[in-house]
C-alpha cells in the first residue's frame, strides 16, 4: 500500500516511508519515501559518472595486483591464467546483466540482502547479511587495506623482509581514515572516488603500455612460446583459481547496495554496468599479459607485490612511480568499499534485522554513521588473520553461494510474479548459465580445500542461533534491552522549559508503521501479534490502521470516505461529500466516486463485479470462488465476497464502509459520532455509523455486512460462500446445497426450508411460528415478533432465542459460545477456549449464532437480531442508544467508540483493547479502563490518557500521560534520580527506526525507566530519528501542574 506523506511529517521533520511491499515469503521490505521532505534521508546526489565510478573503483581496487599471482600458482600456465581471466570477466558480465534485471524490478538499497529477502524469505537475507558483515565485508576491507600498506612500505625495505606489524598498523590507518571521510560527506567521498578512478586507469594504462612494449618491441624473452605447459587441469585447482580471479571482479554488484542514493535508477544503473564490466574485462586481461611478457611465472609466484616488482624491471629508475599508483588505486577501491557496503549493514538494520543503533543517519552529513563505525571495527578485527589468501578464499566460497542463491532468486521471482514490472529482462540462459557456473564454483572447492569451506560453513550456521535470538525470540532478559537501550540512544539536555506536547503519536508492531494526528486530545492505539490498529474521534473524524504487511493513513476533518487495498495495491481517496468507495483484491486497483446515490463494486480473487439498480430488485449469489451484490433503492447496499474477496456496503446518507479479507485493510467515516470495529485472525474491520445500523463480522476467510433501516430479514451461507439479502418488508429466505446459494424474496408471509449437511436455514415468520433444529453441522436460527418456541443444537452448533418478554438464555459447547442480554441496561461479557464475547443491549434483542466457519448477522432498529462467530470469528452489535460491545479472539482487535460514557473492554493473551470516550475531561469521571497482555504492567486507571505497549522487538510504545507528578510512585522515582531536582529537568525524545512517529521519553541520568512503566512525562520534540536516521533539536519541556 502506498502512503503519502501528511502535515505532521513536516512537524517533526521527517517523512514517511512511501511504500510497503509484500515479499513472497510474506516479508515485508520497506523503501523510503520520495516526496518532498528531504530533511532526514539518504539523498540522490549519485550519476551515471558516479555510478561508473563507483563500479571501476571498487573492481578495480587490489585484487588486480594480488590476484595474479593466485591464478598462475593453481593453474600452473601462462595460457591458462589468462583464460580464467577472461573467462571471470565473463562470469562477472553474465552476472551483472542478472543484476540489472534484479536492480531495475526491486529498485531498493541493500543489492543481494534485498533480492533473497524479497525471493526467498528474512531467514536467508539475514545469513547473507550475516556473512556480508562478518566475512565479505571486513575481509576485502582488511585486504585492500594491507594492499595499500604493502606497497607504502615496499620501497623501504627493497632488500629485506617487512617489518612485522608495520603493515598491519598502517592498513588500520586507513581504513579508519576513510571511514570517517565516508561519514563526513556523501558528495566529497564521491569527487574523490571519481579521482581515484582515474589514477586506476592510469596506472593499469602504465602497466598495459610498458607490457606491450616489453612484448612486442625491446625484444626481450617472453614467456609465450608454449603458453599451456605445465598447465594442472584438475577441478579442484581450476575452481580455485576462478577464486582468485574472482575476487579481482569482486564489486560488480555492488552499485546495487547504493540504488536509493541513485538518479534514475532504471537508467543509470544497467548503464553503469554495461559500461564498466567490458572495460574492466580488457583491462584486466590485457595487465596480465603485461604481467607475463615481463615476469616469468615463477618470478610472480615469489613476488609479495607484483606490481612493484613488475615496475622494478621494466621501468627502471622510474619504478617508484608505480607504487605511489597503485597505492592510490587500493585507497579508491577501499573508500568505495567501506561506502557501498556499509548501505547494507545500513538497510539490514533498518529492516530489524541489525541492532537498532545501526539504522541512524547523520542528519546534518546524511550518512549513515552508526554502520560506517561497526564495519570499521570489524575490520580492524580482520586484520589479525596472518594469510591474506586464506581470507579470500573464505570470502569467495561464501559469496559465490549466496551470488547464485540471489540469481536463482530471479528464477523463483520469474516463476512466481510473471507479471512483476521489469524494466529490463535478460534472456532466460543468462540466469541459468550463471547458476550452473555458481554451483561448480561452490562444490569443487569442497574437495580442494575442506577446511577453508569447513570455516565458511561454519561462520555461516553461526548466524541461525542468532537470528532467532535477535530478530524472534521477544522475552529478551532487561539487561540485554538495557544494554542495547543505552548504545542507540544518547542522551541529551534542553534548556528552559516550554508547553506541552499536545499530539499523538503512534506506535507499530514488528513489520508496520502507523501514524495518526489529530488536533484535539485523542485516544489510544494497540496491536496483536501481526496487526495494528488505533481509533481516534473527538470529533467527525478518520482513523486509520493496517494488517500484517501493509500500510495506511488517513486525514480527514470532514465528512469524507477512505478506502482501502490488500497486499499488492494502492489505494487512496479523499472525498469531502457524501460519496462511494471501491476497494480491490489481490491483483485489482479499483476506485469509484459518486456524489449522489451510486453503486459500489467488489471484485473475487481476478475478477471484477459491479451491479446498479434504480428500483427495487433481487438479488443472486455465487459458488465457493463468486460474488453476490445486491442494491435496493431504500438507504441500503451490501455486496459480499467469498474466501479472497471484499466486501463494501454504500448508503445514500454520508456513509461508506469497505473492508476486505485475510491479507486486507478496513475503513469507515462517519460524521457524527460513531460506532465499532472487529477483525477476525488476519483483517481488521471498523464501521461507523449516525442513526440505528448493524454492525458486520467476519468468518476465517469471509466478510459480510447488512444494513437495514426497517425491520428486514438475513441470509446465511455455507462453508466458502457468503449470502446477503435486503427486504423493506416480512419476507422468506431459502437456503442451499453444500457449495451453492438461494435466496428467494416473498411479499407475504410463507414457509422456509433448510438445508443439508453442510449449509446453514434461517426463517422469518410475521406471526407465531415454530422453529426446527439441523443435522450434525447446520444452524437454525428463528426471529418471531410474538412469543415463540425455541430449538436446540447438536454438537457443533449453536442456537439461542429471545422472547420480548424479560428472559435470558445462554449457552455454549466446547468451540462455541452463546450471550443474551434482557432489555434491562446491563453488561455481560464471558469467554469459552479462544474467544471473548461481551453484549450490552438497552432493549429487547434477539441473537443468533454461526457454525464451525460461517458466520451471520442481522440488525432491526426494532426488536432487533444479534449475531456473533464461532473460533475464529468476531461478533459486535450496536443498537441506536447508547451501548458499545467490544470483543476479540486470540489473534484480532476489536475497538469501538461510543459518544456517551459507557466502555467496557477487555483482552485475550496476544491482544489489548482499549476506548476512549469523545468527551475531553480531566475529572476521572466516564473513563477508560484498559486491560493489557502478558508483557504489561499492573494496570493504572489514568483519566482520559492513555498508553500502549507491544513486544519488545523493535517496537518501543509512545505515552501522552499528563498530571502524573502529583501521583505517589511518580514521586517515589523522583527521589531515584540523582540529577533530577525541581527546577532542572533533563528529557529526551527518541524516535524508533521501525515507526518514525514511535515516541520513547526517559529521565534521569542513571536510571532508564521500562517501556511498560506507566510514569512518563509529556514530552516535545528530542533526539528524532527517520528511516535509520536520527537528529538534534534542542526544545525544552516543561512539568504540567
Amino acid at each position: 500500500m502506498a502512503i503519502n506523506e501528511c502535515d505532521h511529517c513536516n512537524y517533526c521533520g521527517i517523512g514517511m516511508v512511501d511504500i510497503a511491499l509484500n515479499s513472497p515469503s510474506g516479508d515485508m521490505l520497506m523503501t523510503p519515501c520520495d516526496e518532498k521532505n528531504e530533511k532526514v534521508r539518504l539523498k540522490k546526489e549519485l550519476g551515471l559518472l558516479e555510478g561508473v565510478a563507483i563500479i571501476l573503483g571498487i573492481i578495480c581496487g587490489s585484487g588486480i595486483f594480488i590476484s595474479p599471482k593466485g591464478v598462475i600458482q593453481e593453474v600452473g600456465s601462462v595460457g591458462s591464467s589468462l583464460i580464467v581471466w577472461a573467462l571471470c570477466g565473463l562470469l562477472s558480465m553474465v552476472g551483472a546483466l542478472c543484476y540489472a534485471e534484479l536492480g531495475t524490478s526491486i529498485p531498493k538499497s541493500g543489492g543481494d540482502y534485498a533480492y533473497i529477502f524479497e525471493a526467498f524469505g528474512p531467514v536467508p537475507a539475514f545469513l547473507y547479511l550475516w556473512d556480508a558483515m562478518m566475512i565479505f565485508v571486513p575481509t576485502t576491507n582488511a585486504i585492500m587495506g594491507l594492499t595499500f600498506a604493502k606497497y607504502v612500505i615496499q620501497p623501504f625495505f627493497p632488500e629485506c623482509d617487512l617489518p612485522e606489524y608495520a603493515d598491519r598498523m598502517i592498513a588500520a590507518v586507513v581504513i579508519c581514515f576513510f571511514s570517517f571521510i565516508n561519514c563526513w560527506n556523501v558528495k566529497g567521498t564521491t569527487n574523490l572516488q571519481n579521482a581515484f578512478m582515474f589514477t586506476k586507469l592510469g596506472s593499469l594504462g602504465l602497466i598495459i603500455l610498458c607490457g606491450l612494449w616489453y612484448l612486442f618491441v625491446s625484444g626481450e624473452e617472453n614467456n609465450f612460446e608454449d603458453v599451456f605447459k605445465g598447465t594442472d587441469n584438475s577441478p579442484g585447482k581450476i575452481a580455485v583459481a576462478f577464486y582468485s580471479g574472482i575476487f579481482s571482479y569482486s564489486g560488480w554488484n555492488y552499485l546495487n547496495f547504493m540504488t536509493e542514493e541513485l538518479r534514475n535508477p532504471y537508467v543509470n544503473l544497467p548503464r553503469a554496468i554495461y559500461i564498466s564490466l567490458p572495460l574492466v574485462t580488457a583491462i584486466y586481461v590485457l595487465a596480465n599479459v603485461a604481467y607475463l611478457a615481463v615476469l616469468t611465472p615463477s618470478q610472480m609466484m615469489a613476488s609479495n607485490a607484483i606490481a612493484f616488482t613488475f615496475a622494478d624491471k621494466a621501468l627502471g629508475y622510474l619504478a617508484p612511480v608505480m607504487p605511489i599508483m597503485v597505492a592510490l588505486s587500493a585507497l579508491g577501491g577501499l573508500s568505495v568499499h567501506i561506502m557501498t557496503s556499509s548501505r547494507m549493514c545500513f538497510v539490514g538494520a533498518r529492516y530489524g534485522h541489525f541492532p537498532t543503533m545501526l539504522s541512524h543517519i547523520n542528519v546534518d552529513k546524511y550518512t549513515p554513521t552508526p554502520s560506517l563505525v561497526f564495519l570499521c571495527l570489524l575490520s580492524l578485527l580482520m586484520l589479525c588473520s596472518s594469510d591474506i589468501y586464506q581470507l579470500i578464499t573464505y570470502c569467495s566460497f561464501v559469496e559465490s553461494f549466496f551470488t547464485m542463491m540471489t540469481v536463482g532468486g530471479l528464477l523463483w521471482l520469474r516463476y512466481k510474479q510473471p507479471d512483476l514490472h521489469r524494466p529490463i529482462k535478460v534472456n532466460l540462459a543468462i540466469p541459468i548459465s550463471f547458476v550452473i557456473i555458481c554451483i561448480f564454483l561452490v562444490i569443487v572447492p569442497i574437495y580442494e580445500k575442506p577446511a577453508e569451506v569447513g570455516v565458511g560453513v561454519a561462520i555461516t550456521l553461526a548466524g541461525i542461533p542468532f537470528y532467532y535470538f535477535g530478530v524472534v525470540y521477544q522475552n529478551k532478559p532487561d539487561w540485554f534491552t538495557k544494554f542495547f537501550t543505552y548504545l542507540t540512544y544518547v542522551r541529551t539536555s534542553q534548556p528552559p522549559y516550554d508547553t506541552v506536547l499536545s499530539r499523538v503519536r503512534g506506535v507499530s508492531n514488528s513489520y508496520n508503521m502507523f501514524q495518526q494526528l489529530q488536533p484535539v486530545p485523542t485516544v489510544t492505539t494497540c496491536s496483536n501479534s501481526y496487526n495494528l490498529f488505533q481509533q481516534l474521534q473527538p470529533a467527525p473524524t478518520v482513523t486509520t490502521w493496517s494488517n500484517s504487511y501493509n500500510l495506511f493513513q488517513q486525514l480527514q476533518p470532514a465528512p469524507t470516505v477512505t478506502t482501502c487495498s490488500n497486499s499488492y495495491n494502492l489505494l487512496q481517496q479523499l472525498q469531502p461529500a457524501p460519496t462511494v468507495t471501491t476497494c480491490s483484491n489481490s491483483y485489482n486497483l479499483l476506485q469509484q466516486l459518486q456524489p449522489a446515490t451510486t453503486v459500489t463494486t467488489c471484485s473475487n480473487s481476478y475478477n471484477l463485479f459491479q451491479q446498479l439498480q434504480p428500483v427495487p430488485t433481487v438479488t443472486t449469489c455465487s459458488n465457493s470462488y463468486n460474488l453476490l451484490q445486491q442494491l435496493q433503492p431504500a438507504p441500503t447496499v451490501t455486496t459480499c465476497s467469498n474466501s479472497y474477496n471484499l466486501l463494501q456496503q454504500l448508503q445514500p446518507a454520508p456513509t461508506v464502509t469497505t473492508w476486505s479479507n485475510s491479507y486486507n485493510l478496513f475503513q469507515q467515516l462517519q460524521p457524527v459520532p460513531t460506532v465499532t470495529t472487529c477483525s477476525n485472525s488476519y483483517n481488521l474491520f471498523q464501521q461507523l455509523q449516525p442513526v440505528p445500523t448493524v454492525t458486520t463480522c467476519s468468518n476465517s476467510y469471509n466478510l459480510f455486512q447488512q444494513l437495514q433501516p426497517a425491520p428486514t430479514v438475513t441470509t446465511c451461507s455455507n462453508s466458502y460462500n457468503l449470502f446477503q439479502q435486503l427486504q423493506p418488508g416480512p419476507t422468506v429466505t431459502t437456503c442451499s446445497n453444500s457449495y451453492n446459494l438461494f435466496q428467494q424474496l416473498q411479499p407475504a408471509p410463507t414457509v422456509t426450508t433448510y438445508s443439508n449437511s453442510y449449509n446453514l436455514f434461517q426463517q422469518l415468520q410475521p406471526v407465531p411460528t415454530v422453529t426446527t433444529c439441523s443435522n450434525s453441522y447446520n444452524l437454525l436460527q428463528q426471529l418471531q415478533p410474538a412469543p415463540t418456541v425455541t430449538t436446540c443444537s447438536n454438537s457443533y452448533n449453536l442456537l439461542q432465542q429471545l422472547q420480548p418478554a424479560t428472559t435470558v438464555t445462554t449457552c455454549y459447547n466446547s468451540y462455541n459460545l452463546l450471550q443474551q442480554l434482557q432489555p434491562a441496561p446491563t453488561v455481560t461479557t464471558w469467554s469459552n477456549s479462544y474467544n471473548l464475547l461481551q453484549q450490552l443491549q438497552p432493549a429487547t434483542t434477539v441473537t443468533t449464532c454461526s457454525n464451525s466457519y460461517n458466520l451471520f448477522q442481522q440488525l432491526q432498529p426494532v426488536p432487533t437480531v444479534t449475531t456473533w462467530s464461532n473460533s475464529y470469528n468476531l461478533f459486535q452489535q450496536l443498537q441506536p442508544v447508547p451501548t458499545v460491545t467490544t470483543c476479540s479472539n486470540s489473534y484480532n482487535l476489536f475497538q469501538q467508540l461510543q459518544p456517551v460514557p459507557t466502555v467496557t473492554t477487555c483482552s485475550n493473551s496476544y491482544n489489548l483493547l482499549q476506548q476512549l470516550q469523545p468527551t475531553p475531561t480531566v475529572e476521572p469521571a466516564p473513563t477508560v479502563t484498559t486491560c493489557s497482555n502478558s508483557y504489561s504492567d499492573k494496570d493504572v486507571t489514568v483519566p482520559n490518557y492513555q498508553y500502549s505497549s507491544l513486544t519488545e522487538q523493535g517496537q518501543i510504545p509512545s505515552y501522552d500521560l499528563n498530571l502524573l507528578n502529583k501521583t505517589e510512585e511518580f514521586k517515589k522515582l523522583l527521589k531515584k534520580s540523582r540529577s533530577f531536582n525541581n527546577k532542572t529537568k533533563h528529557f529526551k525524545e527518541i524516535i524508533s527506526p521501525e515507526d518514525p512517529f514511535l515516541v520513547l521519553s526517559c529521565y534521569m541520568r542513571q536510571y532508564l525507566l521500562s517501556p511498560w512503566s506507566r510514569i512518563f512525562r509529556e514530552l516535545q520534540r528530542g533526539w528524532i530519528r527517520k528511516n535509520g536516521g536520527f537528529m538534534v533539536k534542542m526544545e525544552p519541556v516543561r512539568l504540567t501542574e
